[in-house]
């Protein structure tokens, strides 16, 4: 429990410290954190027999990354959708153990780390309120959900997946979320009432999705954690799977509002 702690409180002091700061301390902290990520998918995949070359997979997701923070979001999609694409599925052709699994599996790892942290980094450039926001939705959300969970959870949401996860759990990480980020936007933002609610409800469902997500991926990969960066939690994926899918949904419905 101690380790958990003090693990938890470093990963929140560089998490605060990267927003506060900005500029490219926080290019620098995230884009470590982007990399850590992609080590630990890479490793996940690498062991399930679906990627030999873990450095491929780490400079995929640096490329979108930096893709997405050079060009404008919308233009960039064909940039970072198509072309780790082309290079991945070229690869597997010359292999000789090449599948069309394996590409497929590294190039959906690709696009899902490399959207969430490329519109991490876009949402700081917008504003750094908007990107604490981001933040406040993922642990407002998975706080609600584990308290609400143990006190009242009797419904299992997704068994086969988490079983610890309960559907009265989530809706409590759903409401907890609203609450929070209407009490965030009260003091620091300026949004509707109305968009604050639909940006709280839809990113807390995405958010909850992506901790399923994860929890499916170790599944298939036969693995606890992620990894062991963090002792007591595992590995730096396993804290910011949720983060993968907000970021991009708040970044877009922020675009539509």
């Amino acid at each position: 429990m101690k380790e958990r702690v003090l693990s938890g409180i470093v990963y929140a002091a560089l998490i605060l410290s990267a927003v506060a700061l900005g500029g490219w301390y926080f290019v620098g902290i995230i884009g470590f954190m982007a990399i850590v990520c992609a080590y630990e998918f890479a490793k996940m995949m690498k062991d399930k027999g679906h990627t030999d070359n873990i450095i491929f997979v780490i400079l995929g997701v640096v490329f979108i990354v930096l893709g997405m923070s050079v060009f404008d979001y919308v233009f960039s999609y064909p940039v970072v959708v198509i072309l780790p694409l082309a290079a991945i599925m070229y690869r597997e052709m010359r292999r000789q153990d090449g599948s069309l699994e394996s590409g497929l599996v590294a190039w959906a790892g690709l696009l899902y780390l490399g959207l969430g942290f490329g519109s991490l980094m876009t949402l700081e450039v917008y504003n750094w309120l908007i990107c604490l926001f981001a933040f406040l939705i993922t642990v407002a959300t998975d706080c609600g959900a584990f308290f609400v969970g143990c006190a009242i959870g009797k419904h299992k949401l997704m068994p086969r997946v988490s079983p610890k996860k309960s559907v009265e759990g989530a809706v409590g990480g759903i409401l907890i979320c609203v609450l929070a980020c209407l009490t965030y936007n009260h003091f620091l933002l300026t949004l509707n009432t109305w968009q604050v609610v639909a940006i709280a409800v839809f990113c807390s469902l995405m958010g909850q999705l992506g901790d399923l997500l994860e929890s499916f991926i170790k599944r298939y990969a036969g693995v606890k954690d992620s990894g062991n960066i963090m002792p007591g939690h595992g590995g730096l994926f396993d804290r910011l799977d949720s983060m993968m899918l907000v970021a991009p949904v708040l970044f877009f419905l922020l675009r539509i509002f």
